[in-house]
This record gives C-alpha cells, sequence and structure tokens, in this order.
C-alpha cells in the first residue's frame, strides 16, 4: 500500500496543486489510479481543503473518491519549501504545509479507517519531523511502515 515508487522526497514545485498532480501522476505511472485521480484530487481539494494545522509541521492530506482508484494505496510528498493549502474545517485559514500524504482507497470504508490511522499517526511531532528530514523516498517509505505495522 505504501511505497517507494510513489513517494516523493523534497518535491520542489510552487503550488499545491502542483504537489497534487506530480504526487498523482506517480500513482497513475504505477497503475495504481485512473487517469482522473489527479484533477478529481485537485478539485475537491478546492471544495474540501485538507489541511491540518499539527502543532509544529502542518501536513495536507488531499483525497478523492474512490472511483478514480484502481488499487489502494498511499502516496507521501515531502516539500522543498512549505506550500499554501488551505485548512480542513476553516477554509479561510492557510497553512505552510511541508508534508503531503494521499491516500487513494478502492472502498470508502477501507478510506475511513485507514484515514483515522494516518491522522493518529502524524499526531506524533517526532514522526513528523524525521518525515521531512528524509532525503529520500526509501527514507519516507521506511519511516511510515514502521508505524503503520508497528
Amino acid at each position: 500500500m505504501i511505497a517507494e515508487a510513489w513517494c516523493l522526497a523534497k518535491l520542489d514545485v510552487t503550488t499545491a496543486e502542483r504537489a497534487i498532480l506530480e504526487i498523482a501522476a506517480k500513482l497513475v505511472k504505477h497503475g495504481r489510479v485512473r487517469a482522473s485521480f489527479g484533477h478529481a484530487t485537485v478539485a475537491r481539494e478546492r471544495r474540501s481543503p485538507t489541511g491540518v494545522p499539527f502543532a509544529s509541521l502542518a501536513v495536507a492530506i488531499p483525497h478523492v473518491e474512490p472511483e478514480h482508484v484502481l488499487a489502494s494505496s498511499i502516496a507521501v510528498a515531502t516539500l522543498a519549501s512549505p506550500l499554501a493549502f488551505r485548512e480542513m474545517g476553516s477554509p479561510q485559514s492557510v497553512l505552510d504545509v511541508r508534508i503531503v500524504i494521499v491516500p487513494a482507497f478502492e472502498a470508502s470504508d477501507q478510506a475511513s479507517g485507514a484515514l483515522s490511522r494516518l491522522i493518529e499517526l502524524l499526531q506524533d511531532d517526532g514522526l513528523r519531523a524525521a518525515l521531512v528530514d528524509a532525503q529520500d523516498e526509501r527514507g519516507l517509505v521506511r519511516l511510515l511502515l514502521e508505524r503503520w505495522e508497528g
């Protein structure tokens, strides 16, 4: 579900939309989602922002309906520079996000449990800092899998 092939360390883009589309392109390349996934995720992010204001390091969790997904996956990108994402539940508030996690699930019931687990893991300040410090995709995935499976 989490693999180096669809994760990006130190992604260097200038907009939240570009970050989502780059991550989606990785998922499309590896046959995890349909070609519609990226633009559908951007459109949903505009309607329903997903920035989460954790204390020291904000995270965004853009996602979309299962109809765009071929195989359940979780893609992660750390950003070379913070990007502006609007806050979940307070869309007038803009957060400087350093980590973007794009869950892609085949079923809605699968999504709710996995999203809860992701948010639970991301509440760990040390994990968020370690993810941002990871120098490559291997490091990102290792950190997440240690926590996800542990």
